[in-house]
């Protein structure tokens, strides 16, 4: 926060008292602002309506240093290709909070893609592929210098665009002199652009 920067982040089961202050908000008021948008793709029917709250600076809010909104994100996805009955038909509501000010649901809509879109491409190949929380490592240094190793190897496979993580690592384990080269090809451009 000192540095100028701000933050969204959802909202999930394992902070329940900023979950209950959040609920709480959205009963006592308004959304200050909404976006519907309908999306149909391959298939695929996707809706989304976003809504936002502005957040008084209150107890409830007191560890969160900044919070200016909440975002609600209701889904419902309808997938005709899909082949599981009860996966055909999906509601989903995600919350977020952000020190963003501005209260436009269309541009915070936009912003919570982005923060899916890191979330799937990062977070996601390191739950799935890299079984990272099925790690049991609870010593609180090697932990956290594995996690680094794991998201330095994926930049690597990344920065030499390998769509297919798991295929990169299935192609260079046990490889080491070729995991080097891939490291050297690694050019200053790459980096920064």
């Amino acid at each position: 926060m000192a540095s100028g920067n701000g933050y969204v982040i959802q909202v999930k089961g394992n902070a329940p008292n900023l979950q209950k202050a959040i609920f709480k908000t959205m009963e006592e008021k308004q959304p200050d602002d909404t976006f519907e948008i309908d999306e149909k793709n391959r298939g695929r029917i996707e809706k989304r309506r976003v809504s936002v709250y502005k957040v008084e600076q209150v107890n409830e809010y007191k560890d969160w240093q900044g919070i200016q909104q909440i975002i609600k994100l209701e889904s419902y996805r309808y997938d005709k290709n899909c082949r599981k009955k009860d996966k055909k038909q999906t509601t989903e509501t995600k919350l977020y909070i952000t020190t963003q000010k501005d209260c436009n649901a269309k541009k915070m809509g936009k912003i919570v893609r982005q923060h899916w879109s890191i979330e799937n491409q990062l977070n996601y190949v390191k739950d799935v592929v890299l079984g990272e929380d099925k790690c049991q490592i609870e010593d609180k240094k090697r932990a956290p210098n594995l996690g680094l190793i794991r998201n330095i190897m994926i930049s690597i496979y990344r920065l030499n665009c390998f769509k297919s993580i798991k295929q990169a690592i299935e192609k260079f384990c046990n490889r080491v002199n070729e995991m080097i080269e891939l490291i050297e090809n690694i050019s200053i451009y790459k980096l920064y652009n």
